[in-house]
């Protein structure tokens, strides 16, 4: 009869149940391909959640505005650039802008734009320039109030 001793049993055990958890761990693991493209940074939002979905974005109008809008707010891009505005009380709007590429949005009241490249973009608001082309500028925030 064999007698194995009580330590080789466990080196045993611990082995196979390390050989099991790698291949759980390999067979399960991350998916192939690049992960989800991350959002830009926003001083006061959370941190970004992927279960939450923003509605399907119509031309030039991202949003509807109930009352009367005070002015417009027009985003130039003269590169590949992405915007994020936060109308104060209403959901954040997220574009990406090709060169070129304008985004025309009504303002009702305070409104918050990031925006990822600040020499390639332009700011109006109500006619008047607001942040314009050029500097040496990166990620940049402007607060509309």
């Amino acid at each position: 009869m064999v007698i194995i001793s009580n330590s080789v049993k466990k080196n045993t055990t611990q082995s196979l149940l390390l050989l099991l958890a790698t291949l759980y761990l390999v067979a399960c693991g991350s998916k192939e391909g690049p992960g989800p493209t991350p959002k830009p940074p926003w001083p006061d939002s959370p941190s970004p959640s992927s279960s939450r979905m923003l509605p399907p974005l119509e031309e030039n109008t991202p949003f509807k505005t109930l009352g009367k809008p005070t002015a417009d707010v027009v985003i130039t891009a003269s590169a590949d650039v992405w915007v994020l505005v936060k109308p104060k009380g209403k959901n954040e709007i997220w574009k990406n802008l090709q060169e070129g590429e304008r985004l025309v949005l009504p303002r009702t009241g305070q409104m918050a734009i990031t925006y990822s490249s600040g020499k390639n973009i332009q700011i109006e608001a109500g006619g008047r320039v607001i942040k314009s082309l050029g500097g040496s500028e990166g990620v940049g925030f402007v607060d509309l109030k």
